[in-house]
């Protein structure tokens, strides 16, 4: 923009450039016989569409769309609608890889030595709430609406069961709505 000078150019009114719809219509390419013929010439000659437009006095897309409409599309050999040439294939260095698997948990205690007290009570809880889990735990189409909705198992499993005990507090049972609801200090 600095020191940049415009050079305006005086246009016709609108009314004066031909920019109706019968104006451009007069305007457009009347393909003939004889200019079907010589298209089809030039696309086995390899002659760019730029080219074919310029030849015809008409805008390459006229070209493209009248190539397209006598089927001639498979002659055409010239550059691409773009300029750019196709990509080549994908050598099987340069495709991905698929995902390491994923690492194994770390080991609380190995096999054979004695569990601490601690991990002993929380394991057998576990093992507590997973019988409890058997006995109570429903699909989601039959819980009715007194039971918890707590999910139960691991989430990516087709079928997923709901606790389905008691309702204590909200959706959930009193095991559960200590986890659900955080209290407010």
């Amino acid at each position: 923009m600095k020191g940049e000078r415009r050079i305006l150019v005086e246009r016709p009114p609108l009314a004066d450039r031909g920019n109706t719809r019968s104006q451009r219509r007069s305007r457009a390419m009347n393909w003939t016989a004889e200019s079907n013929k010589e298209l089809e010439d030039m696309l086995r000659d390899s002659a760019t569409y730029n080219q074919m437009a310029a030849q015809f006095r008409t805008s390459r897309s006229a070209v493209i769309g009248k190539v397209h409409r006598l089927g001639l599309a498979d002659l055409y050999k010239g550059d691409t609608a773009s300029g750019r040439r196709r990509r080549a294939p994908r050598s099987e260095s340069n495709l991905p890889k698929p995902p390491a698997p994923a690492p194994e948990p770390p080991r609380t205690c190995e096999p054979g030595e004695k569990l601490s007290p601690a991990l002993a009570r929380e394991r057998a809880q576990r093992a507590f709430v997973a019988q409890s889990i058997a006995a109570y735990g429903k699909p989601l189409a039959a819980l009715s609406d007194g039971d918890c909705r707590w999910p139960l198992g691991d989430f990516r499993e087709p079928a997923r069961l709901f606790c389905a005990k008691p309702r204590a507090i909200g959706a959930y049972c009193r095991d559960h709505a200590p986890i659900a609801y955080e209290r407010k200090p």
